[in-house]
């Protein structure tokens, strides 16, 4: 395994490389989704960007008039580039195919439902991706809610998982300094276009699952550093563009038969002991927030911890939420879980489930809806329903409530309705 020892901080003397001359393409894979994709470009375009910087979308065979309207107004800015690859998903052809248009000297592969919050994410990249050093670089993302969403990658016996997800940004001390990981996560990743092509970028094999972890295992082979830093931050509405899926069972064999020892459970992730913690409770399923539910109420009672998804709601769409429920507890609870929505005079909308949480867990529940005729819990399932026109400036009130376990806890999200 590759020497995980943190990363130079850029305060403490390290060589940088001056990113002032690099051209540098952002690739975006998409496939509907207009209203995540408008504020992700927004995000990125309407801001200074430096020369030779370019946005190049990569179209996944989309079909609504919504996002061919998106498309046409920001593919008139010259930093912006459209490149056509319908098909079945997969992430790692589409990625490649982005590269293969692009221009740059670096690529920045982002996700559709990834938005930058200030200017300084790119040149926090750019200056951990131009040290020759360095193969690939990842930045902290961060869920709606302002919680870690990605602070880096490690693997072991059960696959890949995220280390301190679901931690507040200022929890663990390790993660306020850029570091070497394990891996990093292909919704924003930053590697020069030199060791792509060297690499032979991403692996189609791989089509959802496991690309990014292949890619960056393969930039350590290849005696490069793998690098996570937070002076880039970026909020990811995960899961609200295609849902979230568990990892798929055929990349995880692949994965194993081709890197043997690399996937054993007891590579540690990190070498500071913080993250490490952190990354153990992990790999039972906890976020880091569950030991201090559990501390902060001493009756542990099972709650609502957020409710995340895309940043406004579009009726007659697939809408993704997630429902992230803790038990703090020792002992199993069995919960009832209940989703009610209202949007505008529309009527309401409304779905029940019953779950089972096990003891000192957090459990992730999916919850679709068109805002129209259907919630569903559980697995996200195609929309259904009728498009309804909601007068101008319509509000949507999504509540989730649970009852059980000796507890009952509600949770409220109000948004603002796309036009």
């Amino acid at each position: 395994m590759p020497d995980e020892r943190q990363a130079s901080h850029p305060g403490d003397g390290a060589r940088r490389v001056e990113p002032a001359a690099c051209r540098t393409s952002v690739v975006v894979p998409f496939r509907d989704g207009a209203v995540l994709l408008a504020r992700c470009l927004a995000s990125l375009l309407d801001r200074p960007t430096p020369a030779g910087f370019e946005v190049v979308l990569v179209d996944n065979g989309s079909v609504r008039a919504d996002t061919a309207a998106l498309v046409a107004r920001w593919t008139r800015d010259p930093r912006v580039r459209l490149v056509a690859a319908p098909g079945p998903f997969n992430f790692s052809a589409l990625v490649d195919a982005g590269a293969a248009a692009a221009a740059g000297d670096v690529l920045c592969l982002l996700n559709s439902d990834v938005e930058a919050l200030d200017d300084a994410w790119l040149p926090a990249l750019l200056a951990q991706a131009l040290r020759p050093e360095v193969g690939a670089v990842g930045a902290r993302l961060l869920y709606p809610d302002g919680s870690i969403q990605h602070a880096g990658i490690a693997v072991g016996a059960r696959g890949a998982f995220h280390v301190a997800q679901f931690a507040r940004p200022d929890a663990v001390a390790a993660l306020a300094v850029v570091r070497d990981v394990t891996a990093v996560t292909g919704a924003c990743l930053a590697t020069r276009r030199e060791v792509f092509e060297r690499l032979g970028g991403f692996d189609v094999a791989l089509p959802v699952a496991y690309n990014d972890v292949d890619y960056c295992l393969r930039v350590a082979a290849a005696g490069l550093r793998v690098v996570w830093t937070p002076e880039a931050t970026l909020r990811h509405h995960e899961g609200a563009s295609r849902g979230r899926a568990d990892a798929d069972a055929a990349a995880l064999a692949l994965m194993r038969a081709r890197w043997g020892a690399r996937m054993r459970e007891d590579e540690a992730p990190f070498a500071h002991p913080t993250v490490e913690e952190a990354a153990a409770r992990r790999r039972d399923g906890l976020a880091r927030a569950v030991a201090a539910l559990a501390r902060a109420r001493p009756d542990a009672a099972p709650r609502i911890a957020f409710v995340s998804g895309p940043p406004v709601a579009v009726p007659g769409s697939a809408n993704r939420y997630w429902i992230r429920l803790l038990n703090g507890g020792t002992a199993p609870a069995t919960v009832r879980l209940s989703v009610e929505g209202a949007i505008g005079a529309h009527g309401r909308i409304g779905a029940v489930a019953e779950f089972r949480l096990p003891p000192g867990a957090a459990t992730d529940v999916g919850c679709e809806t068109d805002w129209v005729a259907t919630a569903t819990l559980g697995a996200p399932v195609p929309p259904a329903g009728a498009p309804c026109r909601p007068r101008r400036g319509a509000r949507c009130e999504l509540v989730v409530a649970i009852a059980g376990g000796g507890a009952s806890d509600r949770a409220r999200l109000v948004q603002d309705v796309a036009e």
